[in-house]
């Protein structure tokens, strides 16, 4: 760059000839010239001047060492099966950035490397709001990866707010977390009015419109898209009723599923994470009642391996399920993720995996539209660029909700579970009614 002073001087005779000193990058130069050219090389030297303000090293002035990102993990507790698969996406999407050379920030003309910061929030939502607050206050992350499911997310939101740090949320899809007017916080997913749609459509496609009957865990994400459920079920004129409520941690639901078979429902559904819809299907199967339905519900299980490893393929053909992803569906980045995460971890990604990775994505996507590490420059490109993920192309909304991502509809055919709706995603026909497995 250019510094130091120069020192020009010139002849008593009519300022014939000039001398001038200029020092760039430390090292002097002595120019000994004709006055009538000192005012052409003053302007040469200005030119060389704004070039090495534009250079490279100029540029990446002030640029961060690396860019903060903050979340936490449910490593025990009955989040814990959600949780750790889809920590294992957020992670991956950060090691895909950090191995190409980081994230590339257009205003310092310089690749950063990106840094996930985590504790581990035990399923409680004091435990995560706590550790959120650390995030904040002492690791001073740049921006928040949300903790995993509603109850959580819904917890530790206020902080990101209160803190103006831009945070997506790719597990909490219950609407009371998008009517708070928060301005920092994006749905990288539907909410659960929208998660709904996929399951409600493929029943009212069926030729008979069987009615539903409902069972769900005691949460906010359940009770939120249960009823979403079965009001929109009412909308498009098929019966979906909630049956029954059971405990979050309960060990025995033989109870609500006989509530159901009493009602009479061709269809038995359950609403709850991936631990209770096991709880649902090994209850069904030991009570030796899967005869008594058409088709039988859970909602998150088939998306995960734990699902057809737990399980013989014939007690759980027919099982249908709704997801936000599915390997065959053709987005953004989306071959490249699954090969990224079976080479990384050993194993196929389930949806939870997906989720994650699209949530952490989406907010490195957004840090690279803005081209800074400025929060108020990120929340901008959340409301004003198109955000590319594996689940789509998402366009967010003034309440942080998005348009955009897959819903789906897979069902356990041979032991994998195969996307049968909408007809757009589809890789097998729907088997209806399904067959009754026989001990």
């Amino acid at each position: 760059m250019l510094g130091g002073k120069s020192r020009p001087g010139c002849s008593a005779k009519g300022m014939e000839t000039c001398r001038i000193t200029i020092y760039i990058e430390g090292e002097e130069f002595m120019f000994k010239v004709g006055a009538k050219t000192t005012s052409a090389l003053l302007s040469i030297c200005l030119l060389m001047a704004g070039l090495l303000l534009l250079s490279p090293t100029s540029a990446q002035a002030g640029a961060p060492d690396k860019i903060l990102i903050g979340t936490t993990v449910s490593e025990s507790g009955y989040m814990a099966e959600d949780s750790i698969p889809s920590f294992k996406g957020r992670q991956l999407a950060v090691d895909l950035v950090n191995k190409d050379g980081g994230l590339f920030l257009s205003k310092f003309n310089k690749k950063v490397p990106v840094k996930l910061v985590y504790y581990d929030d035990k399923s409680e939502p004091s435990s995560a709001v706590r550790s959120f607050q650390r995030l904040a206050n002492m690791d001073k992350v740049d921006f928040f990866l949300s903790a995993h499911g509603s109850t959580l997310s819904f917890a530790v939101a206020k902080i990101a707010e209160t803190n103006k740090i831009p945070m997506t949320i790719y597990a909490g899809y219950a609407n009371k977390i998008w009517t708070q007017g928060y301005k920092y916080i994006f749905n990288v997913g539907p909410t659960a009015s929208q998660y709904c749609k996929a399951f409600v459509n493929l029943v009212k496609s069926l030729p008979d419109k069987p009615k539903v009957g409902l069972i769900h865990e005691d949460g906010l994400w359940a009770k939120a898209v249960s009823g979403a459920m079965a009001k929109l079920g009412k909308a498009e004129g098929v019966q979906i009723d909630v049956v029954d409520v059971y405990p979050s941690d309960s060990k025995d639901v033989s109870s609500s599923v006989n509530k159901v078979i009493a009602g009479g429902y061709p269809i038995i559904g359950t609403v709850s994470h991936v631990r209770n819809d096991l709880l649902v299907t090994r209850t069904i199967l030991e009570m030796g009642v899967g005869s008594k339905f058409k088709m039988i519900y859970v909602q998150t299980a088939t998306g995960y391996p734990s699902f057809a490893q737990k399980f013989k393929p014939e007690q759980i053909q027919g099982i249908v399920g709704t997801s936000v992803w599915a390997s065959s569906i053709k987005t953004y980045f989306n071959t490249e993720f699954q090969a990224a995460y079976k080479k990384a971890y050993g194993e196929e990604p389930s949806w939870v995996s997906a989720i994650g990775f699209a949530g952490a994505q989406a907010m490195l996507e957004a840090i690279k539209d803005a081209g800074t590490n400025d929060r108020e420059a990120v929340r901008q490109a959340f409301m004003t660029k198109d955000i590319k993920t594996i689940l789509g192309n998402l366009k967010f909304q003034k309440d942080g909700t998005s348009d955009g991502s897959a819903l789906v509809c897979p069902q356990m055919q041979g032991g994998i579970p195969e996307v049968v709706f909408p007809t757009a995603f589809a890789t097998k026909k729907l088997i209806y009614p399904q067959p009754t497995y026989k001990k």
